[in-house]
């Protein structure tokens, strides 16, 4: 559904209706919550209502994002079944990805709401199902969890774990690359989580730094001894883009980013569809990157990677402090030739 069009902000009366309507906050609680902010009300209307809503925020009556949803009279619900939406998430294609909480058992999740249009379409929601179940009965802990794919009136959704934390493609840019030890283990941490998708019968197919995700460490503790997890159907990528290939366009391709640096050079062919080859070349990519704080082939535009990639490969590691058994292991894993691959 759409987004409304813009309106103006509602009253301070007839904010407290629409917070009782959108089912956040019961009649009972919102009377007592309104005798507590009595204060708030002398203000100017707009400057009220933001403060207002900054103070439920506070209290954690309701999030900052269904807070700004009400300002800005949204009609759209903020609940499917038994999820109470909490923030929504940018993500690929045309799924809604939230931060939601089962109010039975009080779990935060990730939810992956499908486009209604899409699922209607026999092959798409076949694949759905399919890459669903092999991404459920993925054990490797290393990988984001899984559970179900649920349906409520004509909403479809795919319940997830929430992962929190860092992409290590921010995290590169930070703070560098990895120590060599730390960026061998890391990658043989993926290849393993990775391996696991192909044994069932699928593939990862959208492997790249922003696919790896550090978790917060206790305070006090050192950012890199977060443990790493690895974003997996349906949290990365498109859940609907079947069969799984490299998008057409080169608008599609431009938005990739530094994401193009992990695409084999063969998906750029016609027809070719992502593959377990195609996963170990993205691995050798991510092993690279950890080593280097640069993903490989990278020109700074997607088009232009892409093209290098296909054209030319990455450049060596050569002398740079890289060891020549880790420079020659991300040679064969980034062979451009899919039959000379290792993996």
């Amino acid at each position: 559904m759409p987004a409304p069009k813009s309106t103006p902000p509602p009253s301070i009366d007839e904010f407290w209706r629409l917070l009782v309507a959108s089912g956040l906050v019961d009649a009972a609680s919102a009377a007592e919550l309104r005798r507590e902010s009595v204060d708030i009300a002398g203000r100017k209307s707009d400057d009220a209502l933001t403060a207002l809503a900054r103070w439920l925020a506070g209290r954690g009556v309701i999030t900052r994002w269904q807070a700004k949803r009400l300002v800005s009279r949204d009609p759209r619900p903020f609940f499917i079944a038994d999820y109470r939406l909490l923030e929504r998430h940018d993500c690929d294609g045309e799924g809604q990805l939230f931060e939601a909480r089962n109010e039975p058992s009080g779990r935060i999740v990730s939810l992956m709401l499908l486009s209604s249009s899409r699922c209607r379409q026999l092959d798409v929601w076949s694949e759905i199902v399919r890459r669903t179940k092999a991404a459920h009965q993925a054990a490797d802990p290393m990988l984001s969890r899984t559970w179900m794919l649920e349906q409520h009136d004509t909403s479809r959704f795919i319940v997830c774990e929430r992962i929190q934390g860092v992409k290590l493609s921010d995290e590169l840019q930070r703070l560098g690359p990895l120590p060599q030890a730390q960026a061998g283990v890391l990658a043989l941490q993926v290849a393993r989580a990775v391996a696991e998708l192909h044994a069932l019968g699928s593939v990862h197919g959208n492997l790249s730094l922003d696919a790896l995700c550090r978790e917060p460490v206790p305070a006090g503790g050192a950012e890199r001894n977060g443990r790493v997890r690895l974003l997996q159907f349906p949290l990365c990528g498109d859940p609907h883009r079947v069969p799984l290939r490299l998008p057409a366009t080169d608008q599609e391709r431009a938005a990739l980013g530094q994401r193009a640096s992990f695409v084999a050079p063969e998906l750029l062919l016609r027809g070719v569809d992502c593959s377990p080859s195609t996963d170990v070349y993205a691995i050798g990519a991510i092993l690279s990157a950890l080593l280097t704080g640069t993903p490989p082939c990278w020109t700074g535009d997607a088009l232009r990677s892409l093209a290098s990639a296909a054209a030319r490969g990455p450049e060596p590691l050569g002398p740079a402090g890289v060891p020549a058994e880790m420079a020659k292991l991300v040679e064969h894993l980034m062979a451009r030739d899919p039959a000379t691959r290792c993996g």
